[in-house]
């Protein structure tokens, strides 16, 4: 969840810096159980007059590796500061494994359980509460050039003002292509459904409603990058994401869209 209130006219374009990313880091204990330790973390700095955004998130459990995959459970904790002020902490954990039957598909499964507390005490009294989400995320490699991806997940928000909470369905689909020269394409469709949990006043057309807000999302999501041109494993990529947000409540209604230059290290 973000700040409880925004200014209603800002300025909706610029540019900024977008860091994101995670990195598993597998130990090995007796045989086919070790330790699995995940680092995880967001940057998000803008030109314009957005707050920045920075989060991190670290877990660590064992993990078991049988003959077609893993299972692991992983007890989680985060963190994220808005605007330079430590904004929420959360505690959890992640529960899921990888299976690998038959030999080109690849199927992850995972829960992640978490409760949130908010520093600031009228947000906490508003937003604090415990969320839950399981994802299936199957990945078939057509060839050793180009695979499709599947995730469907869905997704329990509880907020102690229970019209914030929510319950949302997502589902995506993705395909990636190596073209010749080194050049790799990816694009990805994706859409959601965001239900509330109970009421709330909105202002449609000046004049007050009471209503439950209901969002529909679609987005489609597009990268390619060059495998050739890449330093320390470090490779330069664009990407382009379109939105549209479709709400019961129009207010809420928007479409934007986002051109990105990635950089991507590559495992």
């Amino acid at each position: 969840n973000g700040p409880l209130c925004q200014e209603l006219e800002y300025n909706p374009s610029g540019f900024g810096l977008n860091i994101n990313g995670a990195v598993n880091y597998y130990t090995n204990i007796y045989k086919n159980l070790g330790l699995r330790t995940t680092f995880g973390g967001a940057i998000l700095n803008t030109s314009n007059d957005i707050p920045t955004d920075y989060s991190a998130r670290f877990a660590i459990g064992p993990r078991y590796i049988f003959s077609h995959g893993d299972v692991y459970i992983q007890p989680s904790f985060g963190t994220r500061f808005y605007n330079n002020h430590l904004y929420n902490t959360t505690y959890g954990a992640r529960i899921g494994g990888t299976l690998q039957f038959p030999s080109r598909l690849f199927t992850d499964v995972a829960l992640d359980i978490q409760k949130s507390h908010y520093h600031n005490e009228k947000i906490n009294n508003i937003l604090s509460g415990f969320d839950w989400t399981f994802y299936v995320h199957p990945k078939y490699y057509l060839t050793n050039h180009s695979f499709i991806s599947l995730t469907a997940a869905i997704s329990h928000n509880d907020t102690a003002v229970s019209a914030l909470g929510s319950d949302t369905g997502r589902i995506a689909i993705g395909y990636f292509y190596k073209i010749p020269y080194g050049f790799n394409f990816y694009i990805n469709a994706m859409y959601s459904h965001n239900t509330y949990h109970t009421s709330g006043t909105f202002i449609i057309d000046d004049t007050f409603h009471y209503a439950t807000r209901r969002d529909n999302t679609y987005q489609i999501y597009t990268r390619i990058y060059n495998s050739y041109i890449n330093l320390y494993n470090f490779i330069p990529a664009i990407s382009y994401t379109y939105t549209y947000l479709d709400s019961n409540i129009p207010t809420y209604d928007r479409h934007t869209h986002q051109a990105m230059l990635e950089i991507v290290r590559m495992f």
